[in-house]
């Protein structure tokens, strides 16, 4: 059965729902068995599904960030843009789903945050963009021209903003962020005219590798390229390595005549290439990953073709696009592929059939004991290994899309270190639902957020959810 918790989420700030359907096996431990939500916070609004990025810190604190539309309300009252229109956030709760603090920094333009971390010691850190002027505590930041400028900046436990550099150089994209338990901030980006991360000018243009110090003093900055210069690095994702204290970096290597080849590179404390295992996945993408203590990598994506990486790692033709999450050795040597497809036949009125079901897996974090939990969107009938799971029917408020059958609903998965199927839990409302990030909370919890309709609002709000893991 599916959950309602989406409802409960998205119209019941604070609370848990009252469905006690729970999937898969108990909790041996004793307690709430594994996907049981345990508290709900929801905040609006947007014009669009939008990535909301979470995180959380030694004393079970969630921080959350993202961007929200005109007005919203974090769990202290409403508040509302400068110039009604879109605007970072940054909210930090505790463990019941309280709001501690809130920051919303920007001005008349638009501003987002998509990463953010903690360290050891609770402070913050965050990047995102922005245009215009934004203050961030004792700094000021002025964007160059009229694009949006890549920012990173770092907030005490209790909010206080501590230090924010801008990422100069062109236009510029900062891909992804990780933090590790000192305070160093990992940086994969690319820029189109140089590199400028606040200690002068870098002849650094296209992909990079950067690492800051807890203060933001650049450690070190440097190019990444594909080893043919006739093809070209598209950088993805990185995460920490909590077994050697460097970060795994994920691109995506395409041809000189087309073709790509997924790369997967790891990368000491000191911004040193280990070692480089170049994946056949042909055209299917795998864009997020995760590093469990053991150093086991994971990675999720999207397949929708055949490949065959030997060693019995091999996916055939699927039916439909399907999410894939891929298991990687410490070496890089793969070692096992899981795949999720849905169904959702639709017969057109020439006799044509359709299948319109899709499974997108977006994000994924490893779990302290191995093996990993995936979350993201579904829509149509999925068996994610505990019996088959139905989207909702759809419930807006005109008959638009009422083609697709349905509306989209969110996914938590937990897998084990085999990619053995332990549990799953599905929610979802009357509209369109997504899960964009999920983190683990202390050790028998985790916080999923992301971003939906409500049933009676063609706007958009970000959730987050506390679980039992």
């Amino acid at each position: 059965m599916r959950r309602t918790l989406a409802l409960c989420a998205l119209a019941v700030l604070g609370t848990a729902c009252a469905d006690d359907t729970i999937h898969g096996a108990g909790n041996a431990g004793g307690g709430p068995p594994p996907g049981t939500p345990l508290w709900s916070r929801a905040f609006g609004r947007a014009t669009a599904l939008e990535d909301v990025v979470v995180a959380a810190d030694a004393q079970g604190n969630v921080v959350v960030a993202g961007r929200f539309f005109a007005t919203a309300d974090f769990g202290g009252g409403p508040v509302t843009s400068p110039a009604n229109n879109y605007q970072a956030f940054v909210a930090k709760y505790d463990a019941g789903g309280a709001l501690v603090w809130l920051q919303t920094p920007g001005d008349i333009y638009e501003e987002g945050i998509d990463q953010v971390g903690v360290d050891d010691a609770g402070n913050v850190y965050v990047g995102g963009s922005f245009r215009g002027v934004m203050t961030l505590g004792a700094q000021t930041l002025l964007s160059l021209g009229q694009t949006t400028n890549p920012f990173v900046a770092k907030l005490s436990p209790a909010g206080e903003w501590l230090w924010a550099r801008q990422v100069r150089g062109g236009y510029g994209t900062v891909y992804s962020m990780v933090v590790d338990g000192g305070g160093a901030v990992t940086l994969l980006g690319e820029t189109s005219e140089g590199l400028d991360l606040g200690d002068g000018p870098l002849e650094i243009s296209g992909p990079y590798l950067a690492k800051l110090d807890t203060a933001g003093a650049v450690q070190f900055a440097q190019p990444i390229k594909a080893e043919n210069p006739a093809e070209y690095l598209y950088p993805a994702a990185i995460a920490l390595d909590p077994s050697t204290g460097g970060t795994v970096r994920l691109g995506q290597v395409y041809g000189e005549f087309g073709g790509s080849t997924t790369e997967v590179v790891h990368v000491d404390g000191a911004g040193n290439a280990q070692w480089s295992r170049q994946l056949a996945l042909g055209d299917n993408s795998a864009h997020t990953l995760a590093v469990g203590d053991d150093g086991t990598i994971y990675l999720a994506g999207w397949v929708y073709a055949p490949f065959d990486l030997g060693g019995g790692v091999a996916v055939p033709q699927p039916e439909n696009g399907a999410a894939m999450v891929l298991a990687l050795a410490p070496d890089g040597t793969p070692r096992w592929v899981r795949t999720f497809d849905a169904e959702l036949p639709e017969v057109y009125d020439d006799g044509t059939t359709y299948d319109l079901g899709v499974v997108a897996a977006y994000a994924l974090a490893a779990v302290p004991e191995g093996g990993l939990v995936v979350t993201g969107t579904y829509h149509g009938a999925v068996d994610f290994g505990g019996g088959l799971e139905v989207s909702g029917p759809w419930g807006g408020m005109d008959e638009y899309d009422t083609w697709s059958g349905g509306a989209d609903d969110v996914f938590v998965l937990g897998l084990d270190a085999s990619g053995d199927y332990r549990w799953h839990e599905v929610f979802g409302g009357p509209r369109a639902q997504s899960a964009t990030s999920v983190a683990m909370v202390g050790g028998d919890r985790m916080v999923v957020a992301g971003s939906g309709q409500g049933a009676l609002t063609p706007y958009y709000e970000g959730f987050a959810v506390g679980l039992r893991r």
